[in-house]
Formats: structure tokens, C-alpha cells, sequence
């Protein structure tokens, strides 16, 4: 299935998301990344910030999974999308109408991260 060009988008803001380096070969100076780890993005609404400080306090220290140090929150009237594991905060293409910003979010995870994205 050939995928659609996406339009091109103004003021757009990224914050990069990077594998932290595993030390391997410490004793001999060789260092590698380690191997790709899921990559959970987990969207709420304003009144649902609790549940989600709730569920990353209980999430298991060796769950597998990566989540961030911060909680990314999308401004009013702004697209976030993920590319290459940068997160890119954009002017929304519709201007008026019903806007879903967190499923505009997942898909674009689901694309970048393929098998590795998991959305909540």
C-alpha cells in the first residue's frame, strides 16, 4: 500500500527522542545502542492528566517499555506528529471542524515506530 504525501505544515517545533547508548563492550572502549524498544504514547484529555500521573507511578521499573521523563502536553490548536523519533508540534491543516489531535498523534507514531508503537 503506497502512502499518501501528508501536507506541508507552518511553525513547526521539534524535540528529539533518542535510544539511550548500552555499554556492551565497556572494558574495550566499543559502545552499540542498544536494540529498538516499544514506544508507548498514551493520549488523555486536560481532565484525565490524573489517571495518567496514576499509571506511570504503577508502571514496573523493567516493563520493556520507553517512556519519556516529561509529559508532552498539545497546546490548543496545534498537530503533534512523530518522524524519525522527533516530535514535531504543527499548525493543524483543518482549521475548523472536528479535530482529533491524539489519533492525528497515534497514527503518525503507529507510521514512525511501526511493531514497536503501542498507543493508550
Amino acid at each position: 500500500m503506497k502512502k499518501q504525501a501528508k501536507p506541508e505544515r507552518r511553525n513547526q517545533k521539534t524535540v528529539s527522542i533518542k535510544q539511550k547508548e548500552t555499554s556492551s563492550g565497556e572494558e574495550n572502549g566499543q559502545h552499540s545502542v542498544g536494540r529498538p524498544f516499544p514506544i508507548v504514547g498514551i493520549g488523555a484529555s486536560a481532565g484525565g492528566l490524573e489517571a495518567l500521573e496514576l499509571f506511570l507511578r504503577n508502571v514496573p521499573p523493567e516493563s520493556g517499555m520507553a517512556y519519556t521523563d516529561c509529559v508532552y502536553v498539545i497546546p490548543p490548536n496545534k498537530d503533534m506528529s512523530i518522524l524519525h523519533g522527533v516530535l514535531h508540534l504543527l499548525d493543524p491543516v483543518a482549521l475548523r471542524g472536528l479535530r482529533l489531535p491524539i489519533d492525528f498523534f497515534f497514527r503518525s507514531l503507529a507510521d514512525d515506530a511501526e511493531e514497536r508503537s503501542n498507543c493508550i
